[in-house]
This record gives C-alpha cells, sequence and structure tokens, in this order.
C-alpha cells in the first residue's frame, strides 16, 4: 500500500515526495522495523516507544508517527506524523493497511471477568450450524476450520488481530468470535472492529 493512501484517513495531509513511497509494514516495536515499515511509538507503562525511534530508523522504518515530534532525530528525511494519541492511530493504521476486513465479517466480541472463552466455544458451533464459517480469536487459540494459529494473549495487538481479521476473510470466513480483554479495551485494540454484537458475561 503506498504512503499516501495508508494516511488518506487522516484529512488535511497534501500529497508530498513521500506519498508513493510503498508501505510494507506497521509496528510499533523498533526491533521489528524493516525497510519500508511505520513505526508508530507508544507510550506504555513500562517504555516509551519515542526513546526508540532512533533503532526503528535505524533496521529501515521509512515513516513515523509520534506524539512528540522533538524526539524525532533531526537527519531524518522520511514522513513524520505528529498525532495527540498514537496507540488510537496505530488501530486506525492497521485496520487502513489490511483493509479494513471486519467490514466483511459478521464480529462479535465477548468481555467479561469469566466465561469468555466457553461462550465463544458456544457462539462458533452455533455459527458454523448455520453455515457460517467462524473464525476464532480467543485465550486458547486463534482457528477457522481445521487450521489453528497459536496465541500469545487473549486480544491480540491492533497489527496482529487485523491482520488475523484480513487472513480469516480471505479463508472464507463470514463471522468472527472474539473474546476481548478489558486490557484491550483500554488500549484501543479493537476501536476499528465494527462489532454487530457484543456479549458482557458478568463483572467479578
Amino acid at each position: 500500500m503506498k504512503l499516501q493512501n495508508l494516511f488518506s484517513i487522516f484529512p488535511g495531509i497534501p500529497e508530498n515526495a513521500f506519498s508513493h513511497v510503498e508501505v510494507t509494514d506497521i509496528c510499533y516495536d523498533a526491533r521489528k522495523a524493516t525497510p519500508g515499515s511505520v513505526f508508530v511509538a507508544i507510550r506504555g507503562s513500562k517504555a516509551d516507544g519515542h526513546d526508540f525511534i532512533s533503532d526503528s530508523i535505524a533496521n529501515g522504518a521509512s515513516a513515523l508517527v509520534v506524539e512528540n515530534r522533538e524526539r524525532v532525530p533531526h537527519d531524518f528525511k522520511g514522513f513524520v506524523l505528529q498525532v495527540p494519541n498514537s496507540r488510537q492511530v496505530l488501530d486506525l493504521l492497521a485496520s487502513r493497511f489490511y483493509y479494513d476486513p471486519g467490514r466483511d465479517l459478521f464480529c462479535i466480541g465477548i468481555t467479561g471477568t469469566n466465561g469468555k472463552t466457553s461462550i465463544s466455544y458456544m457462539l462458533e458451533c452455533i455459527l458454523e450450524s448455520a453455515n457460517m464459517p467462524t473464525g476464532v480469536i480467543g485465550t486458547v487459540n486463534h482457528r477457522l476450520g481445521d487450521k489453528i494459529w497459536p496465541t500469545e494473549m487473549t486480544t491480540p495487538d491492533p497489527v496482529n488481530l487485523q491482520k488475523r481479521l484480513h487472513e480469516f476473510h480471505n479463508e472464507g470466513a463470514s463471522a468472527v468470535v472474539m473474546e476481548v480483554s478489558s486490557h484491550a479495551l483500554q488500549q484501543k485494540r479493537v476501536d476499528s472492529v465494527p462489532f454487530n454484537a457484543v456479549v458482557f458475561t458478568n463483572l467479578t
């Protein structure tokens, strides 16, 4: 995807010398930056992505999204976008980069303290019985039919989440059932998922 197309979701960004740069990936971990990637500097509870901007550039990042432009090295020649909330922008860019896959899926989100996994299995069974191939994103794994992907957290970060939805769609899914943790809600990981239905289990 061209940089101009990726950032077209933000009004007022004029066409410039970077417009036709090919974006190969989006990341918020500087160690995963590669030539052509967009690095999004996120302020976390334990680390600040702005501290690793130089590392992302050294690894080939061609564009940066930051909350503090003064942290960008003066000799950086790529595209820089300053935003109030880079975590929110990461979610928007990830969805855009993978062509908003949630729009083509019937999306169900499940949140609450207990019972999310059990309900995801129930809904998967119901939807499959209705001839709706269903992808599942949850604590145990990510799966669609006989295909299984391992997972490290209940709800993945926005980039991996949108990538998985994109894969589900390409594999023929028409629905997705997703466990949504409280951390995911707080960290805006699912803001760009157009949920058609949501389930709240309980709060303890």
